[in-house]
């Protein structure tokens, strides 16, 4: 496996995973950790929004459909939440969704990133997400 380097200016750059299904948590958290980054895990919006209020978060990926509520409308709510500069973070949109204008439309226009689950590997998302945060 291919250590990526994740610091910027000797800081590690911190993702929140925000993932109800604790399978696919952990093994994001793990593949994330072991490529050098802080990684913060939240199981739903409401922790998730509560991780984005006490931590500085450089990406955040997130399921689209959670428990308690929809990707979309979390972002929503970190977008209206004074505490949260949400225009600094990148965000990456996880879904099990296959369905290009499923995704489409529930995103409503939003300028995310996305990849399917089930067809992308762990190694696809870490490797993207050290682009990303190269840009």
């Amino acid at each position: 496996m291919r250590i990526l380097s994740t610091m910027d200016n000797g800081i590690k750059k911190t993702v929140l995973v925000v993932e109800d299904n604790a399978d696919m948590r952990g093994a994001l958290v793990e593949r994330f950790e072991e490529n050098n980054y802080v990684v913060i895990e939240a199981q739903d919006a409401e922790s998730g929004l509560k991780a984005l209020k006490e931590n500085k978060v450089d990406l955040i990926l997130l399921d689209l459909l959670l428990p308690d509520t929809s990707g979309p409308v979390m972002l929503k709510e970190a977008k209206d939440d004074t505490d949260i500069d949400l225009d600094s973070i990148k965000i990456i949109v996880l879904t099990s969704l296959g369905d290009v204008s499923a995704v489409s439309s529930v995103l409503e226009g939003g300028m995310y990133d996305y990849f399917v689950k089930s067809q992308t590997s762990l190694d696809e998302i870490v490797d993207y997400v050290d682009k990303k945060l190269r840009e």
